[in-house]
């Protein structure tokens, strides 16, 4: 499955190319290879109450339904520390409006072990959709882990969360 236009994230490009204050929210917090490189027990010790994931080259390869090998340890050992209440895949394919039926989803879920996001608004939007999957009314103490600077960074920084930047996994399936 591939993803649709991208409305929100076409919009904000927009507000970024007119405002340079915009402009600061494709910057992420931190930049890293990949998830192997994220201290998890530091982000907790430091305030991190939970952890929000892009899918889509940043804990899979493109429209992959399984978590990258390399990456599996990383990710286990993430879900120790904050534990899989504190943990959601907010994907602008799986979940999204592009995935109407949610089939791609649950059978993410599925596969992934982790909570994917259902959302009617593809990032920088869906605060709403995510306030509500963790029972918090403030995101501010959330990080924003992924691998798009126009959705991913975009997206915390609107709602105030850490943002972590990660290298694409691979440029092959990228759109």
């Amino acid at each position: 499955m591939g993803q649709s236009w991208n409305g929100p994230a076409a919009r904000h490009a927009v507000r970024m190319a007119l405002s340079p204050r915009a402009r600061t929210q494709a910057l992420a917090h931190f930049y890293v290879k990949d998830v192997t490189a994220i201290p998890w027990p530091l982000l907790k010790s430091a305030g991190v109450a939970g952890v929000v994931f892009d899918k889509d080259n940043t804990v899979t390869l493109p429209y992959a339904d399984v978590v990258l090998p390399r990456l599996a340890d990383s990710m286990a050992e993430c879900v120790r520390v904050f534990s899989h209440d504190r943990i959601v895949v907010f994907s602008n394919s799986a979940g999204s409006s592009d995935d109407p039926l949610f089939t791609q989803a649950t059978a993410l879920e599925a596969s992934l072990g982790l909570s994917v996001l259902r959302h009617g608004t593809k990032k920088p939007g869906g605060a709403d959709a995510l306030r509500k999957h963790f029972g918090a009314t403030d995101l501010s103490r959330f990080a924003m882990i992924g691998d798009r600077l126009l959705t991913d960074a975009a997206f915390g920084h609107a709602h105030g969360m850490l943002v972590i930047h990660t290298t694409l996994l691979s440029s092959i399936g990228d759109n």
